[in-house]
């Protein structure tokens, strides 16, 4: 071996170090992009889930409202409460309070804030003064709107209620009174304490003080100064709601991260906040942060230490090899020929050893999958994607066994026009590659063998559609040429061959492509060679590239 020799790298160091550099932007794929997306993926996710659970309870709560509200306007514009007959107006309550489900009392007061019926048997009480300072009087008779206040607790009877108040009027349209509904807050307290949440996820809602009024998972009740104690008002999220602000945010609060979701009552300006801990959010990434290194361990650190362990045994073998070369070329004078042999008995070599560890890998993601019953769903994901990796190189190694030993080709008449529209319609084609497809029934069959002709094209095919990525134009075309002969070709107008290139394409292990190993159009150089044709190319830079190859017909055997 001369020092020329010496100096290059044998064919088992440069599968290895290829080896380590498609493994290594494998793994930084996963950790820059794969990871990150899953993670946003789990984000947006979670976002989607809490904006529909606030909107949904703020949409309960203010239905609720208004359909109250619009109870008490009815109510006003009855003649018993625009005439402002006080002793007609007691039943009508005591029969509304009766049928509306959730109400608590009703109340009236008249033009001096002096209450004058009620729901309620006994009114006595609350008609030793008036009462000209309450806001549903200041609001109602007053400015003449509808007033929502804030929840009140009443501990003898461990209710929770708010009240509504709207103005009555009389048929002049002049206030002549204020018409009160008080609503019982239990059972919306209860909904949300009862909420069926997501592990970690929390909902508190609040008043327009940022008193919580409702919380799941938190019983208000034992609470020491019982419920409507908590002010949460310095909590960055209550903050967004008491500004008025909705949406999903990230903050921070006595040191923990949380992602909340905030959405308003319209009515009433109350708010409900829907938070997860970040820590939650993550727990699951994390997981499948962790399958993934061991994933990459199994794929990445075995199969090297395999290569290593047994790269001696094949460098003996292409040591062995080289020498029968040696022999060999005092015979061979084709150069091309002597670089195919050689080529061709070390690339079966290579292929068969990496069969092993490539076997191992695939019997470790079969383990996985029946190990994990039940997987969620971004790991089923992760290892259907590595399946399909496994797959890939195993058609990879396939091919270079194939370049190895071609094998015996066993011709026969096949029609040539079913099987390049199979291969079309079976090849990834995206959809900014139009495709021209000019066969038509009367195209002859051709001498071949079968599966070597399916190989060839598609390869050439797919080479093509590799040499649009911004898209372009695929034209499969046939001619007859003498009755013997059938030229099948196949263009694209992609990058094109630079002329420099063109006296190499065919030779083993040249490439310019960034992943390719360079045996495909070497591959198919052999195969149409053992089934009696000629191939041909023609390309230019930036126009495009169009492979011609000549197949012997039926009539010519």
């Amino acid at each position: 071996m001369n020092q020329k020799n010496k100096r290059r790298l044998n064919l088992v160091t440069k599968l290895v170090i290829l080896y380590i550099i498609v493994m290594s932007l494998i793994f930084l794929t996963q950790i820059f992009y794969i990871v990150p997306f899953i993670k946003n993926e789990k984000l947006e996710s979670i976002k989607s889930y809490q904006e529909e659970i606030a909107q949904n309870i703020s949409s309960i709560i203010d239905n609720k409202n208004l359909e109250f509200k619009e109870e008490l306007l009815n109510m006003a514009d009855l003649p018993e409460f625009s005439n402002m007959d006080i002793e007609a107006q007691t039943p009508i309550l005591v029969n509304y309070k009766n049928i509306i489900k959730g109400v608590y009392n009703y109340f009236v007061l008249d033009s001096e804030a002096w209450y004058v019926s009620s729901s309620l048997e006994d009114l006595s009480p609350w008609q030793t003064q008036s009462h000209p300072e309450d806001p549903s009087f200041n609001i109602s008779f007053i400015k003449g709107k509808t007033y929502y206040s804030t929840p009140v607790y009443f501990k003898s009877v461990g209710e929770i209620n708010y009240y509504i108040s709207v103005p009555i009027l009389s048929e002049t349209g002049e206030r002549i009174g204020v018409l009160i509904g008080i609503i019982l807050l239990n059972d919306l307290i209860e909904m949300i304490y009862k909420h069926d949440l997501q592990e970690g996820t929390h909902i508190t809602l609040v008043d327009n003080e940022g008193t919580v009024v409702a919380s799941s998972g938190i019983d208000l009740y034992v609470l020491e100064d019982g419920p409507l104690s908590l002010d949460h008002s310095e909590h960055p999220d209550v903050q967004a709601v008491l500004e008025g602000n909705t949406g999903s945010f990230e903050h921070e609060h006595e040191g923990l991260i949380n992602y909340s979701s905030t959405s308003i009552v319209e009515s009433n300006g109350w708010g409900v906040i829907v938070r997860t801990p970040t820590v939650v959010l993550h727990a699951e990434v994390n997981k499948i942060e962790r399958f993934l290194w061991l994933i990459n361990t199994i794929l990445f650190i075995v199969p090297l230490i395999i290569l290593i362990v047994y790269s001696r045994q094949i460098d003996l073998e292409r040591t062995r090899s080289e020498k029968m070369v040696q022999r060999q070329s005092e015979e061979l004078k084709d150069n091309r020929e002597k670089k195919l042999a050689v080529l061709g008995q070390l690339a079966g070599g290579v292929a068969h050893d990496l069969r092993n560890p490539l076997g191992a890998i695939k019997n470790g993601i079969y383990f996985l999958n029946m190990a994990i019953k039940k997987p969620q769903t971004d790991i089923k994901k992760t290892l259907g994607i590595l399946d399909k990796a496994i797959i890939k190189s195993e058609n990879i190694i396939s091919n270079i066994l194939n370049f190895g030993r071609p094998g015996t080709s066993i011709k026969k008449n096949i029609n040539i026009g079913n099987i390049l529209q199979d291969i079309i319609t079976q090849t990834d084609i995206p959809d900014n590659i139009k495709v021209l497809n000019k066969l038509d029934k009367s195209i002859p069959a051709v001498f071949a063998d079968p599966g070597q002709t399916i190989q060839i094209f598609s390869n050439i095919i797919l080479n093509a559609v590799q040499a649009m990525p911004e898209g372009g134009k695929l034209t499969v075309k046939y001619a007859i040429i003498d009755k013997k002969w059938l030229d099948i070709s196949v263009s694209d107008t992609g990058i094109g061959i630079p002329a420099e290139n063109m006296d190499k394409i065919f030779d083993p292990m040249f490439t310019s492509k960034a992943k390719g190993i360079g045996l495909g159009l070497a591959l198919i150089k052999i195969l149409v060679d053992a089934n009696g044709g000629k191939i041909s190319v023609n390309s230019k830079v930036g126009e495009g590239t169009a492979f011609t190859l000549k197949l012997p017909t039926r009539r010519n055997r």
